[in-house]
């Protein structure tokens, strides 16, 4: 009678599929067992989804069933947080949007760092290009050490606001007052003003690792498979290039919006400080308003457990044992050759317009159709991957950006205006490839990695690869500057009466680091994709073994540590 009542009361079971385990003939005793479950104990049991496997899920049961919630010589299955959120529905736009919200802070400081941070040291600092280039990897080679700390210290962090979000939410507002204070020197001596600029640069690019850690670690906790987690990068890196586009129009906007009285040249000085109050300001909220809305998976006990137990040698074990992945490897080598390619062209390419092409009043307009083209191409490129697949997507849009950067190496102030348009756009389309696809095949390395390993290491792999992103920034930056330097490159007077002139040797530098030097790093980045193993279908095969294993740990969690650590390296690396 209670099963009766219930079905009066509470929504019909989902129409079964053929290939459902629950045959037939059986269909009527779990769906009364169901129904009393849920009016009598308060317990939310909704049907599994279809393509979720099942085997596993429930021992015991009739005839050929496959078993069911207390059946007849069975054990009762609990219910337990994993299978909640296996069962739930898609992802939301707001958590996506929420996601996406996240990374945006630290996506613009990056951006506008790598198209304009060198340009103002040299130009406006007046730095000497050797203590530029000093500064510019300092600020990166000390992520060395805080960047996998951090993915490790968040991997091991529990509280009830969640072990990721905490960061991204302490670090928002000292992350913003360091960008503000690493573009406004107080020093025109050249010692104090490399010492004062290195410090703040420095603690800037910590601080933005507390923030970028921990987010791109969540990525794995939201998501539910190969799609959720493609789809959820997608969004994301959409929402970082479209944001991109506003911050570097209305950075290069504000940079000229004062002009001196007497020579009626731009202010730079005044605009570069009202720029960083600015995005300063804009960059603050971000983090902190998708921190506090979004909600991490919950952990078991047992997942807690083991975190508070490890020490600071197994986090090393944690950081190597990431290595054993062919994927993983071949994945971070592309990674960083793509990553500092990239950061070669936006470190190098207003010099490259003002003093190879002799249009500087037009770089505002060129660079706004590079980050319009990546944010519009970042949707076409996430639905050329459910076609071609990840690893083809990579190499046809990095091949494209090979044929831009060998026009390059040849366009000159005599070149029409309509070409710079076309190349600025076939940049961009192509840059938002390397930009999306590694992200985006991470969550499938993870998942391969837990069903070799028996554990997540999501803080782990996403801090080597933001290590890898800084690694290219900090060679790309570096080098570029000592490059100039060694070539003759010479700082612009306050009162030149020709301040868009370079010798010669500087403007041919200019040419080759964004040319032959950049298209040798995209050439080693495509070549990895080639041994990379992981498609769709293998993946799916990882998540599905996933989820059978971690209900069977549920049923039987006495046999949890029997299989940890055992693998077959040979499965692993075919």
């Amino acid at each position: 009678s209670i099963p009766l009542l219930s079905s009066l009361l509470l929504p019909p079971l989902p129409r079964l599929p053929s290939s459902s385990p629950f045959r037939p003939r059986s269909l009527s005793f779990h769906s009364g067992l169901l129904l009393l479950a849920r009016a009598l104990k308060g317990v939310e049991l909704n049907m599994l989804e279809p393509e979720v496997p099942l085997g596993g899920v429930v021992s015991g049961g009739s005839g050929r069933s496959g078993g069911g919630v207390g059946g007849r010589g069975g054990k009762k299955a609990e219910v337990t947080p994993l299978l909640k959120r296996r069962r739930k529905a898609k992802l939301t736009w707001r958590t996506k949007l929420l996601y996406g919200m996240g990374g945006l802070g630290y996506y613009g400081g990056n951006l506008l760092v790598g198209f304009f941070f060198q340009t103002y040291l040299l130009e406006v600092a007046r730095l000497d290009p050797v203590y530029v280039g000093l500064v510019l990897l300092f600020g990166q080679v000390t992520d060395i050490i805080t960047t996998p700390l951090i993915g490790k210290i968040s991997d091991n962090f529990s509280s009830s606001f969640g072990r990721r979000r905490p960061f991204m939410f302490a670090a928002a507002i000292p992350y913003s007052i360091l960008y503000f204070l690493s573009w406004n020197v107080f020093f025109s001596e050249q010692v104090s003003l490399f010492t004062y600029v290195s410090v703040m640069f420095v603690l800037w690019n910590s601080l933005g690792n507390v923030i970028s850690v921990p987010f791109n670690a969540l990525a794995p906790d939201l998501s539910d498979g190969y799609d959720e987690a493609t789809e959820l990068i997608n969004v994301r890196i959409f929402m970082e290039i479209a944001f991109g586009v506003i911050v570097a129009f209305v950075q290069s906007l504000l940079i000229e919006l004062f002009h001196d009285p007497d020579t009626a040249e731009p202010d730079y000085r005044k605009g570069y400080f009202t720029a960083t109050i600015v995005f300063g300001s804009v960059f603050l909220f971000f983090p902190m308003i998708s921190s506090f809305f979004l909600k991490e998976r919950r952990r078991s006990a047992k997942e807690m457990a083991d975190d508070t137990q490890s020490g600071i040698l197994d986090n090393i074990k944690d950081l190597i044992a990431t290595f054993n992945s062919r994927n993983y490897v071949m994945l971070m080598i592309t990674y960083l050759c793509i990553w500092t390619a990239i950061a070669l062209i936006q470190n190098n390419l207003f010099l490259l317009v003002k003093y190879a092409l002799d249009r500087e009043n037009m770089f505002l307009y060129l660079i706004a159709e590079v980050q319009v083209m990546a944010a519009v191409f970042a949707v076409v490129w996430s639905q050329v991957t459910k076609v071609a697949g990840k690893r083809w997507t990579f190499v046809i849009g990095t091949s494209q950006l090979i044929l831009v950067l060998i026009a390059f190496f040849f366009l000159d102030e005599t070149t029409p205006v309509w070409i710079l348009f076309i190349c600025a756009g076939v940049a961009g389309a192509s840059l938002s490839v390397g930009m999306l696809i590694p992200y985006t095949m991470l969550p499938d390395i993870i998942d391969e990695d837990e069903y070799v390993n028996y554990v997540r290491r999501e803080g782990s792999f996403y801090s080597l690869i933001v290590l890898l992103q800084k690694i290219g920034l900090a060679t790309a930056l570096a080098s570029s500057s000592w490059i100039l330097g060694a070539s003759g490159y010479l700082a612009p007077e306050p009162n030149d009466p020709n301040p868009d002139s370079q010798p010669p040797s500087a403007v041919q530098a200019l040419k080759i680091i964004c040319g032959p030097v950049a298209i040798t790093l995209v050439l080693l980045s495509i070549i990895p994709m080639f041994f990379y193993r992981l498609d769709k279908k293998r993946v799916q095969e990882f998540q599905s073994k996933l989820v059978e294993r971690k209900i069977a740990l549920t049923a039987n969690p006495e046999n949890s540590n029997d299989n940890v650590g055992i693998f077959n390296i040979d499965e692993v690396w075919s």
